[in-house]
């Protein structure tokens, strides 16, 4: 494992398909947690709010990962099925369309659980 220490730097660790996939992963993260901390954690990128970490998103040759996934009610749910890889585990293939609106919708409800946690309106 390689000593990061920037989440750029994680992703230029990468092949090009894999770094463009992480880079849109860290885009919606930015985008939708602008004053969230990025961070290395466990050897791959993490997005940290409010002493919380919001996200982790990892990459492979065949695959990009993000975890944990807030478990949320049933509909969401369903909608994260096809990327399920474990308990709190999604992978998006490299060979795919990252699903963008679901990964904003992931990063808008983990938000949400934060906020409400901690009490931030």
């Amino acid at each position: 494992m390689q000593n990061h220490t920037t989440i750029n730097e994680y992703i230029d660790s990468f092949p090009s398909e894999t770094q463009s996939k992480l880079r849109e992963i860290h885009s919606i993260i930015s985008k939708l947690a602008p004053t969230s901390i990025e961070n290395i954690k466990y050897g791959i990128a993490a997005f940290i709010l409010n002493d919380s970490y919001l996200i982790y998103f990892s990459g492979n040759k065949k695959h990009v990962g993000m975890y944990p996934i807030p478990k949320g009610n049933e509909a969401f749910q369903n909608k994260l099925i096809p990327y399920k890889s474990g308990k709190s585990t999604l992978r998006f293939s490299i060979q795919s369309n990252l699903p963008k609106k679901l990964i904003e919708e992931i990063i808008q409800y983990s938000l949400s659980l934060i906020h409400i946690y901690f009490g931030i309106r």
